[in-house]
């Protein structure tokens, strides 16, 4: 999978803007760069660069090559309440970004400056290394760009500045088209919102993790509206700059945009009843009816409506036949985004299934699968970016992040009752590692969300994922509780199906995350992971962890080889105020 990344470093358009010393102002001079290099390092010490934007930049995306033997990527932290885009360090390369947004969820678009960027390394080895920072592209509000840079090269460690190199790369961002509504309306509800720019940071972080942001297929070419033949922070903020006018649609033919956005309509069928496992979208999203060219209420149909409609919304199944019936999925499911009211999708509403009611395990009986593209594909199963939202019930496997919470947007959202990672009979897991792959992946400011709680009935099963059980990202990213999951095992705690790294991960700055509790059943059961039960790390801070059993079997009374963490609890990196 690494090989078209090592390649495309020459051209790319994953880039780097402007680089300060530590200490310095966000702004910067367009096309400058500057970087202090430590004189010494020493292994176990934090390496930190500052990047600067120039004063009119409202997204933008660096890029990095380093040698991870040597180095270890430890994050990106913002001076600015920013829209993280990250791709992790991975064999040596790691790609960060940003946009900023201005109150009340964005809806009045992209606002300037982005503001200072900070990223770190660990140095692992002793001596001098090398951290190669390539092309860099600052935009602005409308997505023209106001800064882009050559490649750098930083020396860690000798007391060196950048030698500046590869000062005849190809500029990948010229030739952009001029962005319609139409095209900016990724998500084809005929409006132009947050929703739209949130999609579009989705596929930014799904493309580079597989084929790269240059090489598109037919599902994220879509978010290449500038027709530059990459998916870059350009395009986020032209869909950004276009958000308010919305298309006037009539018996489900969209027409002519119309000088207002269209009110969103009271749902005329609540609760939405998902009759069918075919994955087509909504006829028309002003009727206030879920349903289909074809007929029938899907899954993805019902969402694209909650999130249209005024207030609170439920979705409930009833899909005929009596075993369990499975969803596959053609793309991402829209994000829950709607902030009149949150929507409760509740799959322990097709007949015949239960809640559970164990003390140590879980004896539910889940009949609705969701099923992603595949776990390399770099693609998320289920996404939330607003608030009060409630997710369960359901078995959601095979996709990079299974659940998705992202942005500052995505708040109070409750995931409980649900089996994630694998399949419903708990038999199915991930043997091809996926490098920063989650089951429950928290991000980018999502805050005071809750995973599990200590009710029997909303113990998660979070087990198959080949890297992250649950992971909690960024330093806007507080409050979030992780409470009352079994994390590695099957349902009946009888075997593991391990994360390959974490089974709880709280890293790059992410703040009071509660991990088990004080009450009873607060406390996860977390088994089998090849590297860490729970693991604080890059800086995360405040956390609390307690109750938890860690590397024994669910009663914690008894160990066993499928058990075991490598390490229960790894506290490294900066990681302050933990109790």
């Amino acid at each position: 999978m690494q090989a078209w990344r090592k390649a495309l470093w020459a051209s790319l358009c994953v880039v780097l803007l402007t680089a300060w010393p530590a200490g310095a102002p966000a702004g910067a001079q367009e096309g400058s760069i500057s970087v202090d290099a430590p004189s010494t390092s020493q292994v176990g010490e934090v390496v930190e660069i500052s990047v600067g934007s120039p004063s009119t930049t409202a997204a933008f995306e660096t890029g990095f090559s380093y040698d991870h033997e040597a180095l270890e990527f430890a994050g990106a932290y913002f001076d600015q309440p920013v829209e993280v885009l990250t791709v992790d360090g991975v064999d040596g390369l790691a790609d960060v970004g940003a946009f900023r947004c201005s109150t009340d969820l964005c809806d009045d678009g992209l606002v300037a400056p982005v503001g200072a960027m900070k990223v770190r390394f660990i140095v692992l080895t002793a001596g001098t290394h090398k951290i190669t920072l390539r092309r860099g592209l600052a935009v602005d509000a409308a997505g023209s760009v106001v800064a882009e840079t050559a490649s750098q090269e930083i020396v860690v460690g000798a007391g060196e500045g950048p030698e500046t190199s590869g000062a005849n790369d190809t500029a990948l961002s010229s030739n952009r088209a001029a962005v319609s509504q139409e095209q900016a309306d990724v998500t084809g509800d005929s409006q132009v919102d947050r929703l739209d720019a949130l999609e579009a940071a989705s596929a930014w972080d799904s493309v580079r993790r597989v084929d790269g942001p240059c090489q598109l297929d037919e599902w994220s070419a879509g978010f290449d509206i500038d027709a530059s033949g990459c998916l870059d922070v350009a395009d986020l903020a032209a869909i950004s700059a276009a958000i308010g006018p919305a298309l006037v649609v009539e018996d489900g033919v969209a027409g002519l945009w119309a000088d207002e956005a269209p009110a969103h309509v009271a749902a005329a069928d609540l609760p939405f009843v998902v009759n069918s496992t075919l994955d087509a979208g909504d006829r028309s999203l002003t009727d206030g009816v879920c349903q289909t060219s074809t007929g029938v209420c899907t899954l993805r149909a019902a969402i694209q409506q909650a999130n249209y409609n005024t207030g609170p919304n439920d979705i409930h199944f009833n899909i005929a036949g009596s075993g369990v019936q499975r969803i596959n999925l053609s793309s991402p499911l829209p994000g829950l985004y709607d902030t009149t009211g949150g929507t409760t999708i509740d799959g322990y509403t097709q007949p015949g299934t239960r809640v559970n009611t164990s003390d140590l395990v879980f004896n539910g009986l889940i009949k609705i699968e969701v099923f992603g593209r595949g776990q390399t594909v770099g693609q998320s199963g289920m996404v939330i970016y607003g608030p009060s939202n409630t997710i369960r019930g359901l078995s959601v496997y095979n996709s990079f992040f299974n659940i998705h919470l992202s942005g500052n947007g995505a708040s109070n959202n409750t995931i409980v009752g649900n089996i994630i990672g694998t399949n419903t009979a708990t038999t199915w897991a991930e043997t091809t590692a996926s490098t920063d792959q989650a089951g429950v992946e928290i991000r980018s400011g999502a805050s005071y969300n809750q995973v599990g709680t200590v009710a029997l009935q909303d113990r998660n099963v979070i087990s198959g994922n080949p890297y992250s059980g649950v992971r909690i990202n960024h330093a806007e990213t507080v409050g979030n509780r992780i409470q009352n999951n079994l994390v590695g095992f099957n349902a009946s705690g009888t075997t593991s199906l391990y994360s390959r790294v974490a089974g709880i991960d709280a890293q790059w700055g992410a703040q009071e995350t509660l991990i088990g509790g004080y009450q009873e059943h607060a406390g996860n059961k977390v088994a089998g992971n090849s590297a860490y039960g729970i693991d604080l790390s890059h800086s995360s801070k405040n956390n609390v962890v307690v109750g938890n059993r860690l590397g024994t079997d669910p009663s914690g009374t008894r160990t066993y080889t499928h058990t075991a963490n490598l390490i229960g609890l790894a506290i490294k990196d900066n990681t302050v105020g933990n109790t």
